[in-house]
């Protein structure tokens, strides 16, 4: 599903807001494999594209966006 400029951007503003996700990107950006319940098991499969974190080509969504997020695919 493409993404629109505006929800990249939530998407990114969101990720650094969210506690674990921000934690998780801290240590991708510094190749750090430390424990970031619950993404330890794959921290070396993340990415960081503009700022929002990516796991093979899906993204991860940020817990204050996945009821939304629920919402959209089921439309």
């Amino acid at each position: 599903m493409p993404v629109s400029d505006d929800v990249w951007r939530k998407l990114a503003k969101e990720t650094d807001k969210d506690e674990t996700l921000h934690q998780v990107k801290t240590n991708i950006m510094n190749g750090s494999i430390a424990h970031c319940s619950p993404y330890h098991n794959f921290l070396q499969e993340l990415s960081i594209i503009y700022g929002v974190i990516i796991k093979s080509n899906r993204v991860v969504v940020p817990t204050s966006l996945r009821g939304r997020m629920l919402q959209i695919i089921h439309e």
